[in-house]
């Protein structure tokens, strides 16, 4: 490889199969027992994937030089087993959405109300137009796990002066909007102007079979579907998204500035910034927030843009 500048200069992949059992697990209690929650050892999990890293120099010119590094990892997950005589345990549960662990498909199954739908999977109305749901959170959304992610890095360096940022991108996973689903109850949000002066005439069908004729309120309609127990289904965004995760701008001080009697043998100061924009993303909140409570997004702070100046000195 050092041969060819152009090409990489490290590469490192890795496949896994593993298996793991007797996981702790929190499952619900039933009130009788006299505790809402308990832990069970439980499980057959299986995870395989791939890891890639790639580590390469794309010119290196004089005082000129460009070096990168590249990852990208996927995680095929499924649920073997759970116990003999379970098939299905409930791991997260409010009045959002419930999470589950479920033979047969990836940790994370998340669930929630939804419209009921005829047997051609068309959402249903009352006679007055109005969205008929499900009582309980039984309609399937997806599962809060990213299918992959992957992460680029590049520095260019100019004698002195170097230029770096990071990239990070997910792939795929579901993930629910809390807060949306208030702010359009409330009335709050702009998807929430839709149809204050003339009404809604929901795109359904009524129990009967006839087309939808009906116009409701907006106030009507987001009250239905939004609010603190929401149809989630309605709130239910890809995780997808690419950002700016991190861009620096080092200048390295040379030995010269620093004097020939001083202690400071190197000094550099550096401009960062973290979190800047995204390039993508479908949800209206940063993903980020909700895969670190299990899929769901509820009235929480956003992550913040922050930018900084360092100074490192080395003796």
């Amino acid at each position: 490889f050092e041969k060819n500048p152009m090409m990489a200069n490290l590469v490192d992949i890795t496949y896994y199969n593993t298996r793991t059992k007797n996981q702790l697990l929190l499952i619900g209690r039933p009130p009788a027992s006299g505790f809402n929650q308990g832990y069970i050892n439980a499980g057959l999990i299986r995870n395989s994937g791939l890891e890639l890293m790639v580590n390469y120099t794309a010119v290196r010119a004089g005082d000129f030089s460009w070096t990168g590094f590249l990852n990208y990892a996927k995680n095929n997950n499924k649920v073997i087993a759970i116990t003999q005589n379970m098939t299905s345990v409930i791991i997260q549960d409010d009045d959002v959405v419930t999470t589950k662990v479920e033979t047969g498909k990836a940790f994370g199954s998340l669930y929630s109300k939804g419209w009921q739908r005829d047997a051609a999977g068309n959402k249903l109305v009352d006679d007055q137009g109005r969205p008929l749901l499900t009582s309980g959170k039984t309609v399937y959304l997806g599962n809060f796990n990213p299918k992959y992610s992957a992460g680029l890095s590049n520095t260019f360096t100019y004698k002195a002066i170097s230029l770096s940022f990071l990239i990070d991108y997910k792939n795929g996973g579901t993930i629910i909007g809390g807060t949306q689903a208030l702010l359009d109850a409330d009335g709050h949000s702009a998807r929430s102007l839709e149809g204050r002066e003339n009404g809604i005439v929901l795109d359904a069908y009524q129990v009967s079979g006839s087309k939808n004729t009906q116009s409701i309120s907006s106030q009507a309609y987001f009250s239905s579907i939004g609010d603190r127990k929401p149809a989630a289904e309605e709130y239910a965004y890809s995780a997808t998204n690419m950002r700016l995760r991190e861009i620096t701008l080092d200048y390295n001080f040379p030995k010269r500035f620093l004097g020939s009697s001083s202690f400071i043998n190197g000094a550099r100061l550096s401009l960062v910034g973290r979190n800047l924009f995204f390039f993508k993303r479908d949800a209206p909140f940063d993903p980020d927030i909700a895969m670190g409570r299990g899929g769901e997004e509820l009235t929480s702070l956003p992550f913040t843009r922050s930018y900084g100046i360092n100074l490192k000195l080395s003796f």
